[in-house]
């Protein structure tokens, strides 16, 4: 979107000779719709990359600066995303870049020489060993659906995953599907947002990830067998979560309403079992 966009509003020309890959066997192939390579293409992406970086400063926000190139460039755009990477990376070496790679470590291993986060929603262990053996970071992602699988994502995912970070589609991307959105445009004001039930649940998620890190923390002062102990029983509980849970099961009519709703509260459950061993460890200590 970045580079056709700066293709409409510069005069570019538009290439569409390239056809990507599908994602599947029964996906059509499609074709690439963009400007084609070129030097004068190169200096306007490096200019509105800079324009992003000083405008980052000029607002003086807080949060770390991250770039997506291209969403999934296993589809026929690795070559082209590995070009744009070292060309910001020229530029910006500390500015870290977001590599999409779905859910298999094949995947990961084809975008890793173009990204610094390796960002995944699958074959998470795969793709943790990819990110340790090459010294990146990974991050889970899924889309914003049912509150308790967004409170998921957000908090039970990514511990479970041992990740650095989490990842969520999507924040405001209002016009490409308005019901799976983090925020809103206030109707009145373009400048003002509207919160969501999701983001609330994406605040339990973050809630979720202060509880397992109290853990951790209260672990770490423990000593000899009594610290060996509780962190295996922390183990325990972060190896059995269901990297797969959907947040609604496939069949919800036939299982009524109190086996349903125990189901939607597993990462409440999850958040239920960490507590009961932060209260014992501290008794114990």
């Amino acid at each position: 979107h970045y580079e056709t966009r700066i293709a409409q509003v510069m005069g570019l020309p538009m290439d569409t000779t390239v056809a990507l890959a599908p994602k599947d066997l029964s996906s059509p192939t499609i074709t690439f719709l963009g400007p084609p390579m070129s030097e004068r293409l190169d200096s306007l992406f490096i200019s509105g990359i800079r324009q992003l970086h000083e405008h980052w400063k000029e607002k003086q926000w807080p949060q770390e600066l991250v770039i997506l190139i291209y969403d999934e460039p296993t589809h026929g755009l690795l070559e082209r995303g590995k070009q744009r990477y070292d060309l910001i990376k020229s530029y910006y070496p500390d500015t870290r870049i977001y590599g999409v790679v779905m859910d298999k470590r094949k995947l990961a291993l084809e975008v890793a020489p173009q990204c610094d986060v390796i960002v995944c929603n699958g074959d998470f262990d795969g793709c943790r060993e990819v990110a340790e053996e090459l010294g990146k970071d990974l991050f889970p992602y899924g889309g914003m659906s049912k509150v308790n699988r967004t409170r998921f994502l957000m908090g039970c995912l990514p511990w479970r995953a041992q990740s650095q970070g989490t990842f969520f589609w999507m924040y405001n991307y209002w016009f490409y599907a308005p019901d799976g959105c983090a925020v809103y445009q206030h109707p009145d004001n373009w400048h003002k947002l509207v919160s969501s039930v999701q983001w609330e649940s994406i605040r339990e998620g973050v809630d979720d990830l202060k509880y397992f890190a109290t853990a951790e923390a209260l672990i770490s002062e423990l000593s000899g067998v009594e610290r060996d102990e509780y962190s295996a029983r922390l183990n325990l509980i972060r190896d059995s979560i269901d990297l797969g849970y959907s947040g609604r099961p496939d069949n919800p009519d036939e299982l009524g309403r109190e086996k349903l709703l125990d189901h939607m509260r597993y990462p409440q459950r999850v958040r239920e079992q960490v507590i009961e061993l932060i209260l014992e460890a501290l008794r114990e200590s």
